[in-house]
C-alpha cells in the first residue's frame, strides 16, 4: 500500500489509531513454505482512541534477509 492509500483507509474508518497497551499486542504470523528468503505474513489487530482494541487488521509480510528483517505493508482491512 502507498501511504496515501494507507491514509485514506484510516480516514474512511473515521477512528484515532494508538498504540496499544504493551500487554495487549495481538498478532499472528504465519510461515509461507517454499520461499527464499523465509517469509511469514503477520496479521496485527490495530487499536483506536475510541475503541480500545478495534476491528482493523494489518497484514504485513515479513522476509528474513541478510541485513535483518524486511517488513511490507500488504493491507489493512475490517474483519
Amino acid at each position: 500500500m502507498t501511504a496515501a492509500q494507507i491514509e485514506s483507509a484510516i480516514a474512511e474508518y473515521g477512528r484515532t489509531l494508538i498504540v496499544p497497551p504493551s500487554d495487549r499486542l495481538e498478532f499472528d504470523a504465519i510461515f509461507v513454505s517454499g520461499t527464499s528468503p523465509r517469509q511469514w505474513s503477520v496479521n496485527v489487530t490495530l487499536w483506536t482512541l475510541e475503541e480500545g482494541r478495534s476491528d482493523l487488521t494489518l497484514t504485513l509480510t515479513v522476509e528474513d534477509q541478510d541485513s535483518g528483517l524486511r517488513v511490507e505493508l500488504d493491507d489493512i482491512r475490517v474483519l
